[in-house]
């Protein structure tokens, strides 16, 4: 089921794909020293994920491959990511 969501997120995220462009200036930015942070999102869904990502702990984030899958559909859509369309039901 891990690799079944796996594909799920990375399928859904790419419905809000960031330009190219978004992701150098990110990028740039780095490498010319205006940014020092050790996460550098790019895109609006980003913030957003790497939010909900640092809002739980590492325990309970290694946990969460364990959830029921309504439950993972859910804090899915909490990241703004529509998993259930992509989810195999083989």
């Amino acid at each position: 089921p891990n690799l079944e969501r796996a594909v799920a997120f990375f399928t859904a995220a790419t419905d809000h794909h960031v330009q190219p462009e978004v992701v150098a200036e990110v990028v740039l930015d780095i490498v010319n020293g205006r940014s020092k942070l050790f996460r550098n999102p790019a895109g609006p869904d980003s913030v957003h994920a790497l939010a909900l990502r640092t809002s739980i702990s590492d325990e309970d984030w290694i946990a969460s491959a364990g959830m029921d899958e309504e439950s993972w559909i859910h804090s899915m859509e909490g990241m703004g990511l529509n998993v259930r369309n992509y989810l195999n039901r083989l």
